[in-house]
């Protein structure tokens, strides 16, 4: 285990489940027949592959190791429910939301599928929750989308029997050598690191505007603040072609859209709220830290702060000025190490998570309003057995002092929008996932109007 994936497992708390999902829906045929053979089939399969096998090894409360286990109870690991109506999204969208809030039992591994049904048997909607301690958001995406076939009518072979080749380069590579390469690796980042602090001390005392936010610069709102048990979560869905369009028109990138879309939606809805943002808000967005080539097992990422756009501005000049600040983060990121990077957010979010177990949210300014994550999925449609994927959706932690988590994937030409946050602050997302559509419609229409004059 990492560093980052021990720190997953141990800061988690009941108000603060550290778990990442994914809502799928899927086009199914054969009636409740079919379904109860597919629960019988899943739950036959287990022969797990690490880590869906291991539990998680801890000394005085501190995780150690993952120690597979031999045997697992399938029928905990997948559970199934029969619902009313799943045409009924914000019922299906609440269901979801009390089992997102759920711990996942540490005495079993960390993981679980929920198949869920109506009397109909017309569509299937499939709920994935896997712990951060197995890894980051992109790489457990991978490694579950890569179970599903890309053909229809291929053999099911569920994500946690998938076994993942292990060819470590370091094993090849001999003992000293290795140690030479972690004490230089660990001494640059060492020096990077020191950078980093320096700036962000200069960036405190207003001596350089050249880096990121800094944490617990984001102002208070509704939306944040100490968090509570109770999840709401939400989706959307905006084609790709259309995205693709209005960045090339802009000369701009998806992310600086996504970054538009998000920060004029939860604008309007902290307005429709009562509160007025007269300072620019502050997002979360994580950078992922992997190599093209790096498959391995794990969290690998960074997590930097944006300072977005002042409210009273166009939508295409909020477009052009957020595009900007996401320029300047990512070439600041690129200046230092990925490990140094990688440490200077785990210091402050483990001040995040002192501030939360001390409950000093409850006062304190909250890092950021909201965290952006973009996350790339499968081009084409994928499938079960012989029955299409139709939409995924990720769902992922609210982060410490609250806010709003908004994960995004693109998946067979369409880009789906999941939202989560604590239902004590926000008690429904339907609203913002209103808001965030139409911030798109009103930047595309901005941008012809002003390519037209």
């Amino acid at each position: 285990m990492h560093l980052m994936d021990k720190a997953f497992y141990f800061t988690e708390t009941e108000a603060s489940p550290k778990h990442v999902a994914g809502r799928m829906i899927i086009r199914y045929s054969g009636g409740n027949a079919a379904i109860r053979q597919l629960i019988n089939t899943l739950r036959s399969e287990s022969e797990a592959q690490h880590p869906y096998n291991c539990i998680v090894q801890t000394r005085l409360g501190w995780p150690t190791a993952l120690v597979e286990q031999t045997a697992l109870d399938m029928t905990y690991h997948v559970q199934h429910h029969q619902l009313e109506d799943l045409e009924d999204e914000a019922r299906l969208n609440r269901f979801m939301a009390d089992i997102h809030q759920r711990l996942l039992d540490r005495s079993r591994p960390l993981w679980q599928c929920h198949l869920m049904y109506d009397k109909w048997a017309e569509k299937l909607a499939v709920y994935i929750k896997i712990h951060h301690a197995y890894g980051d958001g992109m790489m457990l995406m991978q490694r579950v989308m890569g179970s599903f076939a890309s053909q229809p009518g291929e053999k099911l072979t569920p994500f946690w029997t998938v076994r993942i080749s292990k060819h470590r380069v370091e094993r090849r590579v001999q003992k000293l050598r290795r140690i030479g390469y972690s004490v230089r690796d660990l001494l640059r980042s060492s020096w990077h690191m020191s950078r980093i602090l320096l700036q962000a001390a200069a960036s405190a005392l207003r001596l350089t505007d050249n880096f990121f936010a800094l944490p617990f610069g984001a102002h208070r709102t509704p939306i944040t603040g100490q968090v509570s048990p109770g999840r709401t979560i939400a989706a959307a869905q905006i084609p790709m072609s259309k995205i693709l369009q209005l960045a090339k028109r802009t000369g701009t990138s998806v992310n600086d859209i996504l970054l538009t879309c998000s920060d004029m939606a939860v604008n309007r809805f902290l307005n429709e709220l009562g509160h007025e943002c007269k300072k620019p808000l502050v997002c979360m967005m994580p950078i992922n830290m992997r190599k093209k080539s790096d498959h391995s097992e794990g969290n690998k990422i960074a997590i930097v702060l944006l300072s977005l756009a002042k409210n009273a501005i166009e939508p295409v000049e909020r477009l052009e000025a957020i595009r900007a600040t996401d320029s300047k983060s990512k070439f600041i990121a690129h200046k230092y190490t990925p490990l140094s990077i990688m440490h200077f957010t785990m210091i402050y979010q483990s001040l995040g998570v002192l501030f939360e177990w001390c409950r000093l949210f409850k006062w304190s300014n909250p890092i950021s309003h909201f965290l952006l994550s973009n996350l790339k999925g499968p081009v084409d449609t994928h499938y079960l057995g012989d029955q299409p994927i139709v939409s995924i959706h990720p769902i992922s932690i609210v982060p410490p002092g609250g806010g709003i988590n908004i994960t995004v994937m693109s998946y067979n030409g369409q880009l789906n929008i999941g939202m989560v946050s604590c239902s004590e602050m926000v008690d429904d997302l339907q609203p913002l996932e209103d808001y965030f559509l139409e911030a798109f419609t009103l930047i595309d229409k901005k941008a012809k109007q002003k390519g037209s004059d």
